[in-house]
């Protein structure tokens, strides 16, 4: 794992783009393939921005 959160949620302020990511984490939903796949997406997204 690297040193950064791949995703960091603030209750106070909402990203509205993260609400999909979200709803792959719950119990229902979880897939770990797509959990990693997601979180190597984010952290690439986050890497990018800078």
């Amino acid at each position: 794992m690297g040193a950064k959160p791949f995703l960091v949620l603030d209750l106070l302020d909402i990203d509205e783009t993260l609400i999909n990511e979200i709803q792959k984490l719950s119990k229902e939903s979880f897939d770990l393939d797509s959990f990693i796949s997601a979180a190597d997406e984010l952290r690439v997204h986050r890497r990018a921005q800078g």
